[in-house]
């Protein structure tokens, strides 16, 4: 399983929009690495987790195909997760030419993912009914087979009028556990891991605070300790389980070298736009 991180900031990205606080002119003048947009997932070229409003900067900084993307997967409906607007340029003939790639992109998520991607076709084509682009309903715990992925959607601590998602995505015997825009994980979550007794392969956790506490719609690096020490005590995670930290505010006041080091204390891994990692599959 190949991984690539398109963004790793939260919705405000880093440089934040309109911001002259102390991290953002660093990161303003230091570049590289620090310059840090919305979140988003690229799993083998074929898969993608969110559609963040920075897709267009993503496809052309890490030549990026997205013509071969066939399923994309959508955490919740906040505008930093899924820009439905660009989604919908998709139209062959009008908007691209797709010679070798997907001819339908396969939308799936909750209601509201799915309701405003129909609200964005219909204000392109005036219909919500297009041959290039379909919908498929996710609902929490219930496993959905995409190909050789196995998603299952666990309730995330975020959103509380919308049933936003963390994933448990599977295939070849590869399991990566994707938990970005949520809080403290809810004991429903925990118990179907260990029910499931699925030994993770990668953990990518949320860390919108960074060195600071939260818990409730976001973590920082302490709330990520405690759910791995809760996911180690009945298995889930191992001595071989790499483990990610991701989804950085500038309210955190921390530029990738600080993460860096303090994600290597607790043996995390911090992110970086574009980054890679490849899974090894069975």
């Amino acid at each position: 399983m190949e991984l690539q991180y398109l963004g790793t900031a939260a919705a405000e990205g880093i440089p934040a929009l309109f911001c002259q606080c102390p991290l953002c002119k660093t990161a303003r003048s230091l570049r590289g690495k620090e310059i840090r947009g919305r979140s988003g997932l690229v799993v083998d070229g074929r898969l993608m987790i969110d559609f963040p409003p920075d897709i267009l900067s993503y496809a052309v900084r890490f030549d990026l195909d997205l013509a071969k993307i066939k399923f994309l997967v959508v955490t919740h409906s906040h505008t930093d997760h899924f820009a439905p607007a660009d989604l919908v340029l998709r139209l062959p003939g009008c908007y691209c030419s797709i010679t070798d790639g997907e001819p339908v992109i396969r939308v799936y998520g909750n209601s509201e993912v799915l309701r405003l991607t129909r609200r964005a076709l219909r204000a392109e084509y005036q219909t919500d009914h297009v041959d290039f682009i379909s919908t498929g309903l996710l609902k929490a715990f219930c496993k959905a087979e995409l190909d050789s992925y196995e998603v299952t959607p666990l309730p995330a601590a975020h959103k509380p009028d919308e049933e936003a998602f963390i994933y448990l995505l599977q295939k070849g015997g590869v399991s990566l556990l994707y938990a970005h825009d949520t809080g403290f994980f809810r004991p429903d979550v925990f118990e179907y891991l260990k029910k499931s007794k699925v030994r993770l392969d990668m953990v990518s956790l949320d860390c919108t605070c960074c060195a600071s506490k939260e818990g409730t719609a976001h973590m920082g690096l302490p709330d990520d300790l405690e759910v791995l020490k809760t996911l180690r005590s009945f298995g889930a995670v191992t001595s071989e389980t790499k483990c990610v930290i991701s989804h950085f505010s500038h309210n955190g006041g921390m530029t990738h070298a600080q993460l860096e080091q303090e994600a290597k204390k607790h043996r995390f891994i911090a992110a970086y736009d574009g980054m890679k990692i490849s899974l090894p599959e069975t």
